[in-house]
């Protein structure tokens, strides 16, 4: 009988993609269906639990392997050249990465030297060998000792990448059971991960009932008997509900209702392939309302080499939610509520500890984004840099806009910046700054207005910002012949005109403007007056207004497109 696997929260949700990745990558796809029999559920045929635990380590070693320490320790090795006269200095640098690693007493590598004893009878000693590799001042018997230890490594591959798997991404979404077990350290994983999650639903398969006394708190499938693997799920899940393994006392006999059915214990564990994982980060998606919705917003690549960084991904994850929007799915067709969008981060907090960061974006923000791309591809792979950190700009501003921030402190950075040495400073002064205020302009729009807005309102105000700018650059050229000469006169204008936008200061900043139009006998223009009756307007033409003065460039939509 097959099983039917639902859509729910967005964790879960993590779990389900991650399952049919494992599924498809094991090249099993015909033993589920998706979206059947109904939007937002597969349905698993009992097959694919057969050998699903060689399934679920063979997908995160295809996916992350180069990622992992043992892969990363052979490569090294193999990179160096023996005949090198300058071996000695190689072997040193190959130590310095990985020689920690290997001769260390506890931690994942040693329970892995203890699982091929216990499971191959090697008595081979890896740690002690690397002792002696440090001891050694021969540059060529060091090389021939590496070589035997890089044997081993390579002949047991497979037990150290999953021990890297296991301590480098999945301990960051589960713990506690199976190989996270501390007293099964010597066992072999794979057996471990069928005991534990595989075998129940293989046992539980035939136990479906519709109308079964037992019922899944998660997936609500009904069973005739009450099966092993029903399991409270926060006991082993890391940051989920409430953590009911602390709930029972001496006063207070505390049960927990709430179970888990094995399929969806199962699934749970699926989590980490759900999440894009790099350098103890992951990042997935949410989508609820269907199987392909969910896979086609986080198909952004997952194969860690294509990728340059962690902010690389999610460049492409914010890109890759606007071409959802606007090219996989037909909104009206297929349903599709763009409240349901929410991205999901494993991320480590400051205090050292992993968090889940959920961001919800409504309908309101994902359409301030899809109007906004075209002027921000402009900052794809930019940075700028505050207080000694390096920032992605592309990623920053989506950020800022998906959170409901403003973006005029990035404008106020970079103008400061420009008047106080530009390159100098840490910063390309040549940034183009417009677009950042033609996008701060279409976020206070919709911000204000919504989806129903007079969108003639909105082309009005990005003619004025226009204006605005090219007024800045009018006055600018009035004020001296040559760049250098106008930058010395308007340096310190520059910076009041900024701190005023910056503390929201209307009187100052109309004072100065004043006094600048009088000692050049210019006519104020009028748009200057409307910076009075609207903040937002303030802030948008001030800003306008400013980059032209100091003459930063600027591009139009059309050229960015």
């Amino acid at each position: 009988m097959a099983i039917v696997l639902n859509v729910s929260h967005g964790l879960y949700n993590a779990g389900l993609l991650g399952f049919c990745r494992i599924i498809e990558q094991a090249g099993k796809k015909h033993l589920i269906q998706e979206d059947v029999p109904y939007r937002g559920a597969i349905t698993v045929e009992p097959e694919a639990f057969e050998v699903f635990e060689q399934d679920y380590f063979e997908y995160f070693k295809a996916v992350y392997g180069e990622q992992m320490t043992v892969n990363k320790m052979l490569s090294g090795f193999n990179a160096i050249d023996a005949t090198s006269p300058n071996l000695g200095e190689a072997i040193k640098e190959w130590l310095g990465s990985y020689a920690a690693t290997v001769d260390r007493t506890a931690g994942s590598y040693p329970s892995a030297y203890q699982i091929i004893q216990k499971i191959y009878g090697e008595t081979y000693e890896p740690a002690a060998q690397m002792k002696a590799i440090k001891k050694e001042k021969d540059s060529r018997l060091q090389y021939e000792s590496l070589e035997a230890l890089m044997a081993y490594f390579k002949k047991y591959r497979d037990v150290f990448l999953y021990k890297d798997i296991a301590y480098n991404i999945l301990d960051s979404y589960w713990g506690g059971i199976a190989f996270f077990n501390s007293t099964k350290v010597k066992d072999e994983m794979n057996a471990l991960y069928r005991q534990e999650f595989v075998q129940p639903c293989i046992d539980a398969a035939d136990k479906l009932s519709a109308n079964g006394k037992y019922t899944c708190s998660e997936c609500e499938t009904g069973f005739s008997k009450k099966v092993a693997g029903f399991d409270p799920i926060s006991t082993w899940l890391s940051d989920y509900g409430v953590d009911y393994k602390r709930k029972p006392s001496h006063d207070w006999n505390f049960k927990a209702s709430a179970q888990v059915c094995p399929f969806c214990k199962l699934v749970l564990s699926c989590m980490p392939a759900g999440f894009f994982n790099l350098k103890r980060k992951g990042l997935f998606v949410n989508v609820n309302n269907s199987i392909q919705n969910l896979k086609a917003f986080n198909n952004t690549g997952t194969k860690f080499s294509a990728l340059e960084s962690y902010d690389a991904y999610q460049e492409r994850t914010y890109s890759q939610i606007i071409n959802g929007l606007n090219v996989q799915m037909d909104r009206t067709e297929m349903g599709f509520v763009v409240s349901d969008v929410e991205i999901i981060r494993r991320e480590g907090s400051s205090s050292g500890d992993m968090r889940y960061r959920i961001q919800h974006l409504d309908e309101n923000q994902l359409h301030i984004l899809e109007r906004s791309m075209p002027y921000l591809k402009y900052y794809e792979k930019r940075f700028y840099q505050l207080h000694d950190v390096w920032i992605n700009l592309y990623t920053e501003i989506l950020r800022r806009l998906s959170n409901g921030e403003n973006l005029y402190s990035i404008c106020m950075v970079y103008v400061k910046a420009a008047s106080e040495g530009g390159q100098k400073s840490g910063f390309n002064a040549q940034i183009n700054l417009m677009n950042l205020i033609k996008t701060q302009v279409i976020t206070c729009f919709f911000r204000r207005n919504g989806l129903k807005g007079d969108e003639t309102a909105l082309e009005k105000n990005m003619k004025k910002v226009d204006v605005m700018y090219h007024k800045g650059i009018e006055m600018r050229q009035k004020m001296g012949s040559t760049s250098d000469d106008v930058d010395n006169k308007m340096r310190g204008l520059i910076y009041q005109l900024t701190n005023a936008l910056q503390a929201g200061d209307k009187s100052l900043f109309l004072d100065r403007i004043i006094r600048l139009y009088a000692a050049t006998k210019e006519e104020i223009p009028s748009l200057f007056v409307e910076t009075i009756k609207n903040e937002d307007d303030f802030m948008n033409f001030g800003y306008a207004f400013v980059i032209g003065l100091k003459g930063l460039p600027y591009q139009t939509k059309a050229n960015v497109e």
